[in-house]
């Protein structure tokens, strides 16, 4: 059974804003998801191989999208074990390339690798002849990887998510039986209304279409994640494995404590706090 169907995202983006984009979910789904995560790996390796790395690495150090992009081997203590996060890409002007500048609070914060991701990381240095001041995956954004992150949870629910943006703009699914191969896959990726000869919103019997992926979710009845919430499933395993609110703080850049518990209020329990409001109850009591 699929661990994280019949889920509510909830996140759906409104004008009130009473729940924003990168605000996180229920703490249930972060643990489904964790149970999950390693189909999610297998898939997007089929899909896009270049995209794992950054998965791994956004799901066991909870860096920013911005920050991850960032990342040179100079950061990567390998004797340390541990990740320097003192650099992220930055939008000054609309419509102009992005700068490199400082983290998004604007202080640095290590981060610590465990030996399987400094090996990967290792290994990807080295197969691809990146310079020590070189960023890791050349790339200033973070879609392609979002991408392939979107279209595996489609993938672990048994459907392929294939989007035409060179006419129609539109999104196909195809139910997948979970006997394809990479061949299959591949061949299902490339179909286009170019290709066929006919639009993508004529009725076919090898996918449904939909022009927005809203639609495309809901046909698929799926749990769709956001990029951002790789860095909530890290803070789930913070909580899980009790740090205090101090360190979670530390580990993922915010300002201040106050900023960890205004995100995560819903996930919070101090039992200190809870004895100590039980005992002033109590004692009102004489």
């Amino acid at each position: 059974a699929n661990p994280i169907a019949n889920v509510t995202f909830g996140a759906v983006k409104t004008k009130s804003r009473e729940r924003s984009g990168i605000d996180p979910l229920a703490r249930e789904v972060y643990q489904r998801l964790l149970k999950s995560f390693s189909l999610h790996l297998d898939w997007a390796r089929r899909l896009d191989p270049s995209a794992v790395l950054p998965i791994q690495i956004a799901a066991q150090t909870g860096v920013r999208a911005s920050e991850l992009a960032a990342i040179t081997p100079e950061q990567i203590g390998h004797n340390t074990k541990q990740l320097i996060v003192d650099r992220a890409w930055k939008k000054v002007e609309r419509r102009q390339s992005k700068v490199l500048g400082t983290t998004k609070n604007g202080t640095a914060r290590a981060v610590g690798l465990s030996s399987n991701l400094l090996a990967r990381i290792g290994e990807h240095q080295l197969a691809n002849g990146i310079a020590p001041d070189e960023t890791l995956f050349g790339t200033t954004d973070h879609k392609g990887w979002s991408n392939a992150w979107r279209a595996a949870q489609f993938a672990i629910n048994g459907w392929l998510l294939v989007y035409s943006g060179s006419k129609t703009k539109t999104y196909r699914l195809c139910e997948l039986d979970g006997n394809e191969t990479d061949a299959d896959i591949e061949k299902l990726r490339s179909w286009s209304d170019g290709q066929i000869g006919k639009p993508m919103h004529a009725k076919r019997s090898d996918g449904a279409v939909f022009n927005t992926l809203a639609e495309a979710v809901a046909h698929a009845g799926i749990t769709l994640l956001r990029w951002h919430d790789l860095r909530h499933l890290y803070c789930s395993v913070l909580f899980k494995n009790d740090e205090s609110i101090g360190r979670i703080t530390e580990l993922l850049g915010h300002r201040s404590e106050a900023v960890t518990r205004k995100h995560y209020k819903e996930w919070i329990t101090d039992p200190e706090r809870d004895a100590g409001e039980a005992e002033r109850v109590a004692s009102a009591f004489g």
